[in-house]
């Protein structure tokens, strides 16, 4: 995630994407939430702020806006620019503590872009949005679980959240669950484990 601004361009930070694959879902790529911050080498950053700077000066790119990567042993490797509020954002606010749409106010009204120190998490945060394997209704113990997962901090747990007895269909993004921890394999274990839990309730 980046922001842009007077042509240039501020690195907020970079975050792993979850896929269907990721949880047995019969869409492999369909898109099912992030992981992060993650960190980033001071080669990867150098690289990540050149692109940004690139993107913003060439395409006059204000606000927020994210570029999807392939990463892997050769580098970085850009696939897909998106101007605009992503995803990720929500991720990337969570576990470093800042206040993005701030940001990107102060770039869209002031030309304004914030110092930022890319790599200094206070946490690895997720989310995952879980997709309803088949049809039928939002079942009431949902708020159940909104109360004891929405109680903890100021972050919720449990989002996006439809009305008991909503239909819902086969496919159809229900609920989006969220969760941290200190590293990320600690925080996916526990993303994985609410996906379930949720999952595992709709089936009821």
């Amino acid at each position: 995630g980046a922001l842009g601004a007077g042509g240039k361009a501020a690195l907020i930070g970079a975050t792993k994407q979850l896929m269907g694959r990721d949880f047995g879902l019969s869409k492999d790529f369909i898109y099912v939430g992030n992981v992060g911050p993650v960190m980033l080498d001071e080669a990867e950053i150098e690289r990540l702020h050149a692109l940004g700077n690139g993107l913003a000066g060439s395409f006059g790119l204000v606000g927020l806006f994210n570029v999807d990567l392939v990463r892997n042993a050769e580098g970085l490797w850009p696939v897909e620019i998106n101007p605009r509020y992503s995803a990720s954002v929500e991720v990337l606010e969570r576990g470093l503590g800042v206040q993005a749409v701030r940001w990107h106010v102060a770039a869209c009204e002031a030309a304004s872009l914030p110092e930022l120190a890319v790599g200094l998490p206070r946490g690895v945060c997720s989310k995952a949005v879980v997709y309803a394997e088949r049809d039928g209704c939002m079942p009431a113990e949902l708020e159940e679980i909104e109360k004891e997962w929405n109680c903890e901090s100021d972050w919720p747990g449990l989002a996006d959240l439809p009305r008991t007895g909503d239909a819902i269909g086969a496919g159809q993004p229900v609920v989006t669950v969220l969760a941290e921890s200190t590293t990320v394999g600690q925080v996916e274990e526990e993303l994985s484990w609410r996906v379930m839990a949720i999952q595992a309730l709709l089936s009821t």
